[in-house]
């Protein structure tokens, strides 16, 4: 029999704790440049909140004006940010261009060379030192990067789901690493090629590990779930949802893992064993939607931009969303370390 634990509970009452990558989206475009806060682990964790639930990202309090840019942003989306170390480094940035429908990154500052993304992780003694600042034992505690004081989290949320996003895998040592202290994986095989899924499947059998997902961009989604067996399923798969003229789809697998996370909690709020096979197809199906639907707005939270869609977002997941007002911004210049901060 399907659980039905947690399916009337409030979403106030579900906690989201997160870490990773969180960063400024500079986005231009021919007439203008939107800036807004961005990166996965950012962007899960404000979808999540808006929705509702008691959120907190663990982060380096960067220096500069940028830095504090990033705090406020999480601020005005009710995320409380839990700082692990003071550092005068400037807060990453991506550059993003959108042409055609397509969207192209830039890590690097156009003007020296300098890295961009440079990000702070936590350490082992740095979560030590805070460990009583934080929520230990979250409904959900979310990553997309891997360091040991984010392992550290994940061991100590013994009750909850860890769900860990990997980014890419550039040694596999790491990727690994992170998938042993998850129970739910996710990522897309356009960053994860099908061969390294083949020998992660060999390496979770004897984890805590119940779901691995893999989208596919418009192959759809392919997902693994451990049967009450103790065994893991063969592929599943879902047809990708029909998308029109796409303005920007990035951002979109965030929108996909935070309306997935929302719904999970919704049946199941804590950890267990083994997943009902029709509800993780429900609501990856439902998921799917709004990650198709964001492909129609610029930026990874565009739609929160807009009140009709923040609406009826609320209205289809019984939300309490509200729309975002970021400060605008005179973005001048792309590169700490060619200028001064000039952002009023």
């Amino acid at each position: 029999m399907m659980s039905s634990i947690g399916e009337d509970m409030k979403n106030s009452d579900l906690f989201v704790l997160g870490a990773g990558f969180a960063c400024l989206d500079i986005i231009r475009l021919s007439k203008e440049k939107i800036v807004m806060l961005g990166g996965t682990a950012a962007n899960v964790l404000s979808i999540l909140s808006l929705l509702g639930m008691r959120t907190e990202f663990l982060i380096a309090k960067y220096g500069g004006q940028s830095g504090e840019r990033i705090e406020r942003e999480f601020k005005s989306r009710g995320v409380k940010c839990i700082s692990f170390i003071n550092t005068k480094n400037p807060a990453p940035k991506v550059i993003e261009g959108i042409e055609s429908g397509k969207h192209f990154f830039s890590s690097v500052c156009p003007k020296c060379g300098q890295n961009l993304v440079r990000c702070s992780l936590p350490t082992l003694k740095q979560v030590v030192k805070i460990e009583n600042q934080y929520n230990k034992s979250p409904n959900v505690f979310f990553f997309d990067r891997i360091s040991e004081g984010i392992r550290e989290c994940a061991k100590q949320n013994r009750a909850g789901w860890n769900v860990y996003e990997p980014n890419s895998c550039r040694m596999y040592t790491n990727l690994i690493n992170g998938i042993r202290v998850a129970n739910i994986v996710k990522y897309s095989e356009d960053r994860i090629s099908a061969s390294v899924t083949e020998n992660v499947i060999r390496d979770i059998r004897n984890t805590d590990v119940v779901l691995l997902i893999v989208t596919m961009g418009k192959g759809g989604i392919k997902y693994i779930y451990r049967m009450k067996t103790g065994e893991f399923s063969d592929w599943n798969y879902i047809a990708a949802a029909q998308v029109g003229d796409v303005i920007d789809s990035s951002g979109s697998g965030d929108w996909l893992t935070a309306l997935f996370i929302y719904k999970l909690l919704k049946r199941y709020p804590n950890y267990t064993l083994h997943l009902d096979k029709q509800y993780i197809e429900q609501i990856l199906i439902e998921a799917q939607r709004y990650a198709a639907q964001n492909c129609f707005f610029v930026g990874a939270q565009g739609m929160l931009r807009e009140q009709n869609i923040v609406d009826k977002i609320n209205s289809e997941v019984d939300g309490n969303m509200q729309k975002i007002y970021d400060t605008p911004v005179d973005w001048r210049y792309d590169c700490d370390y060619c200028f001064n901060e000039d952002i009023k």
